[in-house]
């Protein structure tokens, strides 16, 4: 019986190392995916709004330069005016979307400020009070 103790230790003692690192193993993946989505559905939204932004600057440049072009004679009236709306009115699609995409944060913006107006006037109300008193 004293011969069969020491190996039958060491192989619990095994088992319970491999059921640690698998534990282990499979807490530290599940942290990664979750981290690994948030990286990527961030580097989307976020490479998206890059995409936009240099549109946006683009399309100012386009204009600024189809008006040089008017002011200079290569371009006629009718034809500034086509290109002219053409271009304000993807601009115009360009700032929504790029307003759409801060619509989450704008929201968390606004409750975060009417948090700190309800505190500050508390601590008015509370300060005047005191004063009375």
């Amino acid at each position: 019986m004293s011969q069969v103790l020491p190996p039958f230790f060491i192989v619990l003692a095994g088992l319970v190392l491999v059921l640690s690192i698998y534990a282990f193993w499979t807490s530290v993946r599940g942290l990664l995916q979750a981290s690994a989505k948030a990286v990527t559905s961030t580097s989307v939204r976020s490479e998206a709004r890059l995409a936009l932004i240099d549109e946006k600057a683009s399309l100012l440049k386009a204009l600024r330069e189809l008006q040089f072009e008017r002011d200079m004679g290569k371009l006629s009236e009718q034809d500034y005016d086509a290109l002219n709306t053409r271009y304000r009115m993807r601009a115009k699609q360009v700032l929504r979307e790029l307003d759409q995409q801060l619509g989450d944060f704008q929201d968390k913006a606004q409750a975060l400020v009417d948090n700190q107006l309800k505190g500050a006037s508390r601590v008015q109300k509370n300060s005047a009070q005191a004063e009375e008193g």
